[in-house]
């Protein structure tokens, strides 16, 4: 029996309707949806790239305390303590690349911040957290 033709508009579809992206429990934020469909006989391929934001419940606190994961309490406690270190330093010291540095200090943006200019600036840690 041969089965019926999908496509990646299709993929997308199905995603959304069976909330695959309800899995990630506790995510607040952007995903991107990708479908793909390909067929063996053609060669051909199609893909479909759609992006989905992912609001807090209704009953979740607005200003609700972020968790941190285990890395990112790492660098807010060494960065506590090395305030005057570059990016560069600091992902050397931690052993991480600095693209994940970047990233993390990125998703902490509230809780820590350098202040001043690129050369010549530290960083502050929020005490509010």
């Amino acid at each position: 029996m041969k089965r019926p033709k999908q496509s990646a508009v299709g993929a997308i579809k199905q995603i959304k309707e069976k909330q695959y992206f309800e899995a990630l429990k506790g995510y607040v934020g952007e995903i991107v949806l990708v479908g793909i469909d390909y067929d063996k006989r053609s060669k051909q391929h199609e893909c479909l790239i759609e992006r989905l934001t992912k609001n807090a419940p209704q009953n979740a606190p607005q200003n609700a305390p972020q968790k941190l994961t285990i890395r990112q309490q790492k660098i807010l406690d060494f960065v506590g303590k090395n305030a005057e270190m570059s990016k560069k330093q600091i992902a050397s010291a931690l052993n991480l690349s600095f693209d994940i540095l970047k990233r993390e200090l990125s998703a902490m943006s509230g809780i820590v911040k350098y202040v001043g200019p690129s050369k010549g600036g530290h960083w502050e840690v929020t005490t509010d957290r």
